[in-house]
């Protein structure tokens, strides 16, 4: 089984709870599920790459600055 974290809207209280338990309730509401944050880092290299203006290398495409 897995366990789900559970926040009160009001206070903040945090109670991590098994997925068959009931939703609990404080300061009078049911408590809400936890949101995940959501995960910003590429997969793979091959997907970082055009996300990320200050990459490593160049792939070549870019024509060079004249002096």
């Amino acid at each position: 089984m897995t366990e789900i974290t559970y926040v009160c809207p009001a206070c903040g209280l945090r109670s991590k709870l098994k997925d068959s338990d009931p939703v609990p309730a404080c300061c009078g509401e049911k408590m809400i599920p936890e949101e995940l944050p959501v995960c910003r880092i590429p997969v793979s290299a091959e997907s970082s790459r055009t996300g990320d203006e200050d990459g490593p290398c160049s792939d070549g495409t870019t024509p060079k600055k004249k002096a």
